[in-house]
């Protein structure tokens, strides 16, 4: 991931911002969004931050040759592969700084 700061906005969803003056300038047009002739409750749910983490692909394991695959897909483990090409982990990993 290259973009560190987001926005939320319930209007709008999640997005991602590779600066912080971006993210900001997109938060100050989705806060004039809620202006109206009244006060709308879901501006208090319009947020920013800083990604600090991410999930990411950990110890994958690619899929076996199929001479090493039994009749059902299955590898010497008894996992079975099917239309796998491979496994993996997910771990929330802090994501790299530039």
């Amino acid at each position: 991931m290259s973009d560190k700061y987001f926005l939320y906005d319930p209007d709008n969803g999640f997005e991602t911002f590779a600066t912080q003056e971006e993210c900001e300038k997109s938060a100050k047009e989705s806060i004039q969004n809620y202006l109206d002739e009244g006060w709308n409750e879901d501006v208090v749910n319009v947020v920013t931050g800083i990604i600090t983490h991410e999930a990411t692909e950990t110890n994958r394991v690619e899929r076996p040759a199929e001479e090493d695959l039994d009749e059902d897909g299955c590898d010497h483990d008894g996992y079975g592969w099917h239309e796998f090409d491979y496994r993996c982990d997910y771990e929330l990993l802090p994501i790299k700084q530039k």
